[in-house]
């Protein structure tokens, strides 16, 4: 695994953990239906994040390569 795929998974984690904190935190640890929501939720802001930070990254990497 390159590098730059690390750091575009740990910011996805990263978000994912956090906004499954805050979900937690707002709702509470109520029954397994609801938590199951919550995590699923979570993963998928997790997810698109990862794609998100991808997409910036290859921007960048693209207008780098036009400056130079």
């Amino acid at each position: 695994m390159e590098m730059h795929q690390v750091v575009l998974l740990a910011i996805a984690f990263a978000a994912g953990g956090l906004t499954l904190r805050r979900l937690v935190r707002r709702h509470g640890w109520q029954g397994g239906w609801n938590f199951s929501g919550l995590v699923a939720g979570a993963a998928l802001i997790g997810v698109l994040t990862y794609y998100a930070a991808y997409t910036v990254m290859i921007i960048v990497l693209a207008v780098l390569f036009v400056i130079a």
